[in-house]
């Protein structure tokens, strides 16, 4: 689950993902067919988009030259990508110029996040995050937080309960 914490028009967090030991099967049904097919080769790589832009308008995403997500204002699901090099490009929706690219590679199996933010200087850029679903300890939980927001200094995260 990812959770987009805005606070005076800014995004603090981008809280990533949270990992209990003994979830069964993390992997979406769309690609269990294809891990399936061949216990030896390894599966599609599995990317999520997220805008953390702080006015949150909606963003395109394109892998290569294929339109994955349109209108994106928050959080995608994962989706399929075949390993390998790839170019990310997002463009304000519905506009044909990128607002920002980034280089990726991804390797079979792999799981990343890929988030859109505003820089200090007010530009669009990207950030690939890798993302760990390995099982935890047991009984233990993984929690990931990203802080997107450079602009509004460092950020306390804690604890309680």
């Amino acid at each position: 689950m990812i959770q987009l914490v805005r606070r005076g028009g800014a995004v603090c967090l981008l809280v990533g993902m949270l990992v209990v030991a003994g979830l069964p099967g993390l992997r979406g049904a769309d690609s269990r067919a294809a891990f399936a097919a061949s216990a030896a080769q390894s599966g599609p790589a599995r990317v999520r988009f997220v805008n953390a832009t702080p006015d949150a308008a909606p963003l395109d995403v394109y892998v290569d030259a294929a339109l994955y997500v349109g209108g994106l204002t928050a959080a995608s699901g994962y989706m399929d990508a075949d390993p390998g090099h790839h170019t990310i490009h997002v463009r304000h929706s519905g506009g044909s110029t990128d607002a920002a690219t980034a280089q990726v590679t991804l390797a079979g199996d792999q799981r990343v996040t890929v988030a859109t933010s505003v820089n200090e200087s007010g530009s669009v850029e990207i950030q690939v995050i890798e993302d760990d679903v390995s099982a935890p300890a047991r009984n233990a939980v993984r929690i990931k937080v990203v802080h997107v927001a450079p602009g509004i200094g460092p950020v306390t995260v804690t604890v309680s309960g």
